[in-house]
């Protein structure tokens, strides 16, 4: 009822989208717990028989290389299901066909978003953002510049990798109808980038004041 609401207009567009975003996001995050309790389930159970003999039986080759790479679970049952019910999701959010600017207004919504535990929901988020951030670069990078600057927790440190992806796709694959060039938006982000780090260096001096409890900029600086 939402995408429906969206497609026949934008008058309740910061009711709308911000709830069907929110829905989704909830969606992906037990999608992504129910995968997760179906490998543990299925790592522990075939894991523990065969892991006596699958040492035995593992190659030159395998040994020289170090621990093989794990194969990646074939979903089964309930976890199958939400499988294709997120990929179904995914698309029907990309076929709302809403304009960029449009999307702006959920713009921090779709970048506080980045560090989603899902890898499916993560990577329609960074070509969402690269393509709101190739056509207004000028609108939407001081929003950007804060979370790559921030790299505290694991779930930061994956939504600045994120976002600077995200910053890379932008200047290499410009939207159509784009006013700027990468080039250009590669200068906007640097720059942007500069004065952020500047500000945060202007924070941090500690200057002492005169007797009338006055600064002089020109003993400071």
């Amino acid at each position: 009822y939402y995408g429906k609401s969206l497609r026949r207009g934008s008058e309740y567009i910061h009711e709308a989208l911000p709830r069907l975003l929110s829905l989704w996001f909830d969606f992906g995050s037990r999608f992504h717990e129910i995968v997760r309790a179906y490998e543990a389930e299925h790592e522990g159970g075939a894991g523990k028989k065969g892991r006596s003999s699958g040492k035995r039986q593992m190659s030159a080759a395998q040994k020289r290389r170090g621990s093989a790479k794990k194969a990646p679970v074939k979903l089964q049952g309930d976890a199958a299901l939400a499988h294709e019910l997120l990929l179904l999701s995914i698309k029907q959010i990309k076929t709302l066909a809403l304009p960029e600017y449009q999307w702006m207004t959920v713009f921090p919504q779709l970048a506080s978003r980045l560090g989603h535990e899902s890898d499916h929901i993560a990577d329609a988020l960074v070509q969402r953002v690269s393509q709101i951030v190739s056509r207004y670069p000028q609108q939407v990078l001081w929003s950007l510049v804060g979370i790559t600057n921030t790299t505290v927790t694991p779930q930061n440190a994956n939504r600045a990798s994120r976002a600077h992806l995200a910053m890379e796709r932008a200047t290499k694959h410009v939207s159509r109808g784009c006013n700027f060039t990468g080039a250009e938006i590669k200068f906007l982000w640097e720059a942007t980038s500069k004065s952020c780090t500047m500000l945060i260096e202007l924070a941090g001096i500690r200057y002492g004041k005169d007797s009338t409890g006055r600064v002089n900029v020109n003993q400071v600086f």
